[in-house]
């Protein structure tokens, strides 16, 4: 049961367990112990009005009431940096997946230099937060306008025609 009453004493007891106990005497008659984490605690201050949980018994204990604070949304540790946080996570992944395609489509003759890697790179971060628009529809798979499109496993050189397909063939 919920109550209010100002606090009239407060004083440590031994320890119970791995938990520090406080006795809590309040002005309205009311008297049990408290348990914390901590070796001190703020919120059963003599003379302070607060709300509490009394719960009777054999051994009556009096629990601070925690308020549940709506006027700020939920956070968690991870999102305090913020969109500059989650622009430093998209870019660390895009890199590597740009790293990742590039070893799937290598090329022994023509390898990648680090500006096609960072290229693509800046293509797949732009694309995850940007999404494609109507301009980029043009784009190759690897995302550079200057490059044949992606023909699966054959690589092919400048100016050679793509392999026949069974379409062609019949």
């Amino acid at each position: 049961m919920n109550k209010t009453a100002t606090v009239k004493n407060c004083q440590p007891l031994p320890n119970w367990k791995d938990l520090f106990q406080w006795e809590v005497e309040m002005d309205n008659g009311d008297k049990g112990s408290n348990l914390t984490k901590t070796e001190t605690q703020a919120y059963f201050i003599p003379g302070n009005l607060v709300e509490y949980e009394w719960i009777d018994g054999k051994f009556p204990m009096i629990k601070r009431v925690k308020k549940a604070n709506y006027d700020k949304p939920a956070q968690s540790k991870h999102s305090q940096g913020g969109d500059k946080v989650q622009l430093y996570i998209i870019r660390q992944s895009s890199l590597k997946a740009s790293i990742d395609f590039n070893n799937i489509t290598y090329d022994p003759d023509n390898r990648p230099t680090r500006d096609s890697i960072i290229e693509d790179a800046e293509f797949f971060s732009n694309y995850v937060v940007q999404g494609l628009g109507e301009s980029d529809a043009n784009l190759t798979q690897t995302g550079r306008k200057d490059e044949p499109p992606d023909t699966g496993n054959v690589i092919l050189q400048k100016d050679e025609p793509p392999p026949p397909t069974e379409d062609d063939l019949f």
